[in-house]
């Protein structure tokens, strides 16, 4: 697997493929350790008796400017 220059890669470690992901998901849903991310890939590996989850993924870029309804047309109300 290649990573590009903009994106990062973490790891989990467990001993069954069900704790690394679910190590790998409290890490991706904790706001306080990261901002908003683009997650490009998850997976999970055996390595002998034990499981890694790696996650590649990038920092999302953050609107600072709303644009909610960009190309919105109203619909009428019929009668």
């Amino acid at each position: 697997m290649s990573v590009h220059a903009s994106e990062m890669r973490k790891s989990f470690a467990a001993d069954s493929p069900g704790k690394a992901r679910a190590a790998c998901s409290a890490w991706l849903g904790d706001f306080a350790a990261h901002g908003p991310l683009n997650i490009r890939t998850i997976r999970v590996i055996e390595d002998g008796e034990t499981f890694a989850a790696f996650v590649t993924y990038s920092e999302a870029r953050v609107e600072t400017t709303p644009r909610f309804f960009d190309g919105y047309v109203p619909l009428k109300k019929s009668a």
